[in-house]
């Protein structure tokens, strides 16, 4: 019969150190010697992966330095749970380091070292590093401290508001301005994802990774722990090795359970059939531990359960069977979230692989992932899901921010914020990504999204939105301008300084559509000019013989002898048409104009008729800009009424412009007395009409009674015709002589003064 050992020989969970510390020899003489030649060093691995043990082994071996009385500087570690005063005020974190530090220097004899009192901590925050920290040092004489911080990402993980503010950057001063304090951290994430405002603390920092232990290191904390109590087979061992991939926490774990097993069968021999009987109690065990190891981010998890769950019926993965499977479950994720997902997870050693294929390095974490975990999401890890693809986002964001990378910040940026419209980080990290960038529009844009969760930034809005206004009104954007400007109003602060600089932009946008109409107006006549030219080179060459050479060579080209009556024609109805829609779309835009500038000035005088006490010189140029617009608009209606050929309301409106003040060109004067032509032959229509149905009167008089009546109708008669002749021509001339006269008086006064022009150049 077996004796039964009291106590299992197999420790898991707690750190260990000393003869029960396996392995990792190589790796703590390259941590002791990179402490001889820089302050940081940060070791990184997996959770359960021994990082406190090492810790804890590295405070041992430079405590048998000290006593051995190395040639080298003495290094004294002093341990520092820092995670312990994340919620302390910088005055109290002082404090408990000084203590961390006093603790670890009991052992020095004859030195009168003491904590510095909080209350003074308190009182005068350059106490610990400027005077509290030298005593310490001079105390030391040529000694240095190793400050040993365990799981320092989790630090990061639980930050405290003032965290970021005042501990973050007391360590950063701490790390890089006191040479005789060396600091060692651990860290359970990669360094990529810690937050970059740890970076001054870590930049320093030489890295080293701890990974799986080797077979030989694994075959001893198998062996060594139950020597003499229990004999492993060797295919037992590679088999341990197999299912752990040298995981210590989990070596020591299934080794423990196998002791268990053995102890209860009242065996010495460890078969592979002893692993197999334990593994399902080691899962049940140990799973917070695997679960533990396993702490990945959501959207990693959900890719390692989906290896998982895939490697129960095929022993190769592919990468798009790990899409299609989270896909079918429901996990909507991009092929580039799905990528880094991976990437990140063979970074890590969870995963191993080629570039297509997959596998879970841990064979009991693919067990456990198999029977503890479901691919489809629930309502919170969805949640969880777009919270962590959002953070993951926003990291990558944020990295691209500092080096200078501002459009691919500004593209994850606005990623996250697809799955979190709301993170206030990165809505402030977009928004200074376009700062940066000197995207002033979509930084208020981003801005006034901030605004509505935190109106504690309406400062930097406002003088975004100022600056934006200027560059608006410097490169004669003031539509943009204006709408800020409205925004601005709505926001009730300081309305009498903005309503006055709007009135001015209001004012000026005024003006520049002003001249635009008038460009385009010239435009307008200087295209009508051109057409009409053409327009009358077609009729001259019609009028012109037809084998003139210009014809012939036209006909040539037609594969015609000579031009035909009927195709030359057709050529001239062909170009009117074109003419007059070419036209018409010109007078549209001129039209559109206009009734942009009628609502613009409607604006403006609603803004006028406010409380504001805007200036009068103001007034006067807005009333000059309504004149010149008045003008502008009325001949742009004579050419609507062109287009119509409606030469009465053109005369009209030519007439209403003159009285207004402004000269007539000679083609003006031309159309009016056109018009007055054409109503002088309206009038000789009626009077021909008037003479041909008094003759009928008389003639039917002359039937009646021709041989009493016949002298008297015919002198009565005469003189009635004689009296509307005299009569019609005085009424239809009057307007005409009128019109002709003043326009020869008009032609006189333009000749005499371009002679007293030339005078007075001439002089």
């Amino acid at each position: 019969m077996m004796n039964k050992p009291l106590i299992n020989p197999y420790t898991v969970g707690p750190p260990v150190m000393g003869e029960n510390f396996y392995g990792r020899d190589i790796l703590l003489q390259q941590v002791e010697r990179s402490l001889r030649r820089t302050n940081v060093v940060l070791l990184q691995g997996q959770r359960r992966i021994g990082k406190t043990s090492v810790l804890r082994q590295l405070a041992h071996s430079l405590s048998q330095e000290e006593l051995e009385t190395s040639n080298l500087v003495i290094q004294i570690p002093v341990f520092f749970d820092i995670q312990r005063y994340v919620q302390d005020t910088l005055p109290q974190f002082q404090f408990h380091l000084a203590g961390a530090i006093i603790r670890s220097l009991e052992h020095l004899k004859n030195k009168s070292l003491s904590i510095p009192v909080l209350e003074e901590l308190e009182k005068d925050p350059t106490l610990f590093q400027d005077k509290w920290l030298p005593q310490i040092q001079e105390q030391l004489e040529n000694k240095e401290l190793v400050i040993l911080v365990d799981e320092f990402d989790n630090f990061d993980e639980q930050i405290a508001p003032h965290t970021m503010q005042y501990l973050v950057p007391f360590l950063g001063q701490l790390v890089s301005g006191e040479n005789w304090l060396k600091w060692v951290f651990t860290l359970g994430r990669l360094r990529g994802k810690v937050s970059l405002e740890y970076d001054p603390i870590m930049r320093s920092g030489e890295e080293f990774r701890l990974t799986f232990l080797s077979y030989d290191e694994a075959y001893k904390l198998i062996v060594e722990p139950a020597k003499n109590k229990l004999f492993y087979l060797p295919e037992t061992i590679k088999y341990i090795y197999q299912l752990t991939n040298g995981q210590p926490h989990l070596i020591q774990a299934i080794c423990s359970q196998i002791f268990e097993y053995l102890l209860d069968e009242d065996q010495k021999t460890v078969i592979v059939k002893s692993v197999d009987a334990v593994i399902y109690q080691t899962l049940e065990s140990y799973g917070s531990a695997i679960s533990s190891i396993v702490s990945v981010p959501p959207i990693e998890e959900k890719v390692l359960i989906a290896i998982a769950q895939l490697s129960n019926s095929e022993t190769s993965i592919i990468r798009s069977q790990v899409r299609d499977t989270l896909i079918q479950k429901g996990v909507r994720l991009s092929i580039d979230d799905l990528q880094n997902a991976i990437e990140s997870l063979l970074k890590w050693e969870l995963l191993r692989g080629s570039s297509e294929t997959l596998q879970i390095t841990i064979k009991l974490v693919e067990y456990w992932l198999r029977q503890n975990k479901l691919i489809e999401l629930s309502q919170q890890e969805n949640l969880n899901i777009q919270y962590a693809l959002a953070k993951s986002r926003s990291d990558f964001a944020q990295k691209a921010l500092v080096a200078g990378h501002y459009e691919l910040a500004i593209k994850d940026y606005r990623e996250a914020l697809e799955y979190i419209p709301n993170d206030i980080a990165s809505l402030k990290g977009l928004a200074e990504s376009y700062r940066l960038n000197n995207d002033l529009l979509n930084r208020i844009e981003i801005l006034k999204k901030l605004h509505s969760y935190d109106r504690n930034n309406l400062g930097q809005l406002i003088e975004t939105i100022n600056q934006y206004i200027q560059q608006c009104e410097n490169n004669n954007e003031f539509v943009n301008a204006i709408e800020q400007y409205d925004f601005l109003l709505s926001q009730n602060n300081n309305n009498d300084y903005w309503q006055q600089k709007k009135f001015h932009t209001l004012t000026n946008y005024f003006e520049q559509q002003i001249i635009k109409l008038d460009i385009k107006l010239i435009s307008f006549w200087q295209d009508k000019e051109g057409l009409d030219d053409i327009r009358n080179e077609i009729a001259k060459d019609f009028l012109d013989d037809k084998k003139s050479s210009d014809i012939q060579e036209y006909s040539e080209a037609l594969s015609y002898e000579t031009l035909s009556y009927e195709t030359l024609s057709y050529m001239n109805e062909s170009y009117s048409r074109n003419h007059k829609k070419s036209l018409t779309n010109k007078i549209s835009e001129l039209n559109k104009v206009v009734s942009e500038l009628n609502i613009l000035e409607n604006k403006i005088k609603k803004e006028l008729e406010n409380k504001m006490d805007y200036q009068e010189i103001d007034k006067k140029i807005f009333n000059s800009l309504v004149s010149k617009k008045w003008f502008l608009s009325k001949r742009v209606e004579i050419e609507n009424a062109k287009l119509e050929n409606d030469l009465k309301k053109v005369s009209s409106i030519l007439l209403e412009l003159e009285n207004a003040g402004e000269e007539l060109n000679e083609k003006d004067e031309e159309i009016i007395l056109s018009t007055m032509w054409n109503q002088f032959n309206t009038v000789e229509k009626i009077f021909k009409f008037s003479v041909i149905s008094i003759y009928i009167c008389i003639i039917f008089s002359l039937i009646k009674d021709w041989y009493i009546k016949v002298f008297v109708s015919f002198l009565i008669g005469t003189s009635i015709i004689i009296a509307l002749i005299v009569a019609i021509i005085l009424f239809g001339l009057t307007d005409v002589i009128f019109v002709f006269l003043r326009r020869q008086i008009l032609k006189i006064m333009r000749k005499f003064k371009y002679s007293i022009s030339d005078i007075v150049n001439s002089n």
